[in-house]
């Protein structure tokens, strides 16, 4: 049995920068102040100045603080023998209760602070969680091994669900390794999910691919969602294992996935460009002025179901090698389909590409990059008594950018990078590097992106933008 308490705080001040908006309203609209709206840069001087810092906003912004309080239980064993092998078991249960709060100034509170994001509410929420679950181990005979568990999650706020694993491991023979699991899983909604105030401010930039402005920003709803569903997934593996040879490994394993009710914020650029292209889901997300954009809702959500298929690849060699030995390892994944759907019905299509058919960016483009078809990393590393070389490929596939003013399809080629290290170990419990990055510092392919990002001109998800850096490493392992 075991008790844990956590707790997390964050305090936020404003040292300088910050106006409180009403008190300067009041002093540029005095005629007595002589505001100069025209003055160089917007600098005002003289008395105007003196009088302009007493509307100078400096201090506490929030405090906010999440409480974890956890009681958990658990019991081991043998439940019997098969075939002279033990069937284990383990059963347990946990208790938690979380809370969430914020307090926001009396500043904040009035969003009467300029630029600080609007006026944010205080929040008080708390909730408990109680869980019970069970595992069973069991070998069976003709090589083959069972497990199944499951556990039991009762939320007082969000609900209650019942989630399992089962899988199975056969060894025929001591080259040939087969594997296979099924399962489901659940992810509730976080007190900060569900009750971080929403807030009017200003959106990021984007581009309405209806009247094909660019850089916009307008009013921004952001914030969370009271009424958020728990994200719930369903999903299948199968591998297989093959050792030929006692220096070479290799294995693969297939996996999909199907998972409902994702949780996620939509950018700016997500809702707009699919309001414009009609998804029903969005319909209620954007406000226009006309035919202009006027505001756009980005809160936490729902945002639909998605369907992931791919394969796990592994490759591992070790051999003599001159006075030393040779290990040699390929680890890469290919993605066959990422296909998520909207709450509206619309799907996209994900792998290998930001953008569908007609240039609209997928659903998540700039929440987290492009969906590779294929990646990898393959690493070489030489070793003698207690020094160690090593040489690291890592290669993405090429993938679909965007659609250019013509309509083209424009592409980010495949790439390559090699990452060095050196490693010694000859003192106890420690080891020295010294290391490269990006050793042939290659640069990206140009990059616009279709989606918001600060950074113009490469692939924040595909690419370091420190280039090619040289670190060292130490590290010392307590036994």
């Amino acid at each position: 049995m075991a008790l844990t308490s956590n707790r997390s705080k964050v305090s936020g001040s404003l040292p300088s920068g910050y106006f409180l908006q009403v008190g300067y309203a009041k002093i540029i609209n005095d005629p007595a102040n002589n505001w100069n709206p025209w003055a160089p840069g917007g600098v005002q001087t003289g008395a105007l100045a003196e009088k302009l810092k007493a509307a100078q906003y400096t201090g506490k912004t929030i405090d906010r603080w999440s409480d974890s309080d956890l009681i958990d239980s658990k019991i081991t064993g043998d439940l019997f023998k098969l075939d002279g092998r033990a069937v284990q078991y383990a059963a347990g249960a946990q208790a938690r209760h979380e809370s969430y709060k914020i307090s926001p100034s009396a500043a904040i509170l009035s969003g009467d602070v300029g630029g600080a994001g609007g006026a944010l509410a205080a929040v008080d929420r708390s909730r408990t969680i109680r869980s019970v679950f069970g595992e069973l181990n069991a070998p069976l005979p003709s090589s083959v091994e069972a497990n199944l568990a499951l556990r039991n999650d009762h939320y007082n706020d969000v609900g209650s669900s019942t989630n399992y694993k089962a899988s199975l491991r056969w060894q025929p023979v001591r080259s040939l390794l087969l594997r296979g699991s099924l399962g489901s899983g659940f992810r509730a909604p976080t007190l900060s999910d569900l009750w971080t105030p929403q807030v009017l401010g200003t959106t990021v930039a984007f581009s309405d691919p209806k009247t094909g402005q660019s850089s916009l920003q307008v009013n921004g709803l952001t914030g969370c969602n009271s009424q958020l569903r728990p994200e719930e997934s369903r999903q299948a593996s199968v591998g297989v294992v093959w050792s030929p040879a006692s220096w070479l490994n290799a294995g693969v394993d297939w996996f999909r996935i199907k998972v409902s009710d994702i949780l996620a914020t939509p950018s700016a650029q997500e809702v707009v460009s699919r309001y414009r292209a009609g998804d029903p889901a969005y319909a209620n997300l954007v406000v226009l002025n006309g035919n202009d954009i006027d505001l756009v809702k980005t809160v936490l959500a729902n945002t639909g179901n998605a369907t992931v298929q791919g394969a796990d690849v592994f490759i591992t060699s070790r051999q003599a090698f001159g006075p030393g030995k040779l290990d040699v390892a390929l680890n890469g994944t290919y993605m066959d389909k990422f296909d998520q759907t909207s709450p509206g019905g619309v799907l996209s299509h994900k792998v290998g590409t930001l953008v569908d058919s007609k240039g609209t960016p997928v659903i998540g483009a700039d929440a987290g990059g492009v969906v590779l078809r294929w990646k990898h990393t393959l690493n070489a590393t030489w070793t003698q008594g207690a020094l160690a070389t090593t040489l690291i490929q890592n290669y993405r596939a090429r993938y679909e950018a965007a659609h250019d003013l013509l309509g083209q399809r424009v592409f980010m080629g495949a790439m390559a990078t090699y990452d060095a290290n050196i490693a010694w170990r000859g003192l106890k419990n420690t080891t020295l590097t010294l290391g490269v990055r990006n050793l042939f510092d290659r640069q990206p392919q140009t990059f616009v992106p279709v989606a918001a990002q600060f950074q113009y001109g490469y692939d924040v998800s595909t690419y370091d933008p420190r280039g090619r850096f040289v670190y060292v490493n130490a590290s010392y392992a307590f036994r």
